[in-house]
């Protein structure tokens, strides 16, 4: 979990929030534990912001690993209990 954490930061400080060398490395890192373990992370457990870009389903298709797909609809309800947070603080 903590690579999908790494990657997301990776493409925070990327340029433009483009893809880039940093996020390739940590996408390999996770290619290669993920290949190893047999099984996705669940998508509850990885950052809302890359279910919401499609990052987390794209890489699993790739790789061929079956996932449960995101339920939109919590993804939506997340990202609210998020900015509801932060604006009460």
């Amino acid at each position: 979990m903590r690579l999908w954490g790494d990657l997301h930061e990776q493409i925070r400080f990327a340029y433009n929030g483009c893809w880039s060398a940093g996020c390739e490395d940590v996408a390999r890192r996770i290619a290669v534990l993920t290949r190893a373990l047999g099984r996705a992370t669940p998508w509850q457990q990885v950052q809302i912001e890359l279910v919401e870009t499609g990052i987390y389903q794209k890489l699993h298709d790739l790789l061929g690993i079956p996932y449960e797909q995101p339920d939109m609809q919590a993804v939506v309800e997340v990202r609210a209990e998020r900015e509801a947070s932060l604006a009460a603080n």
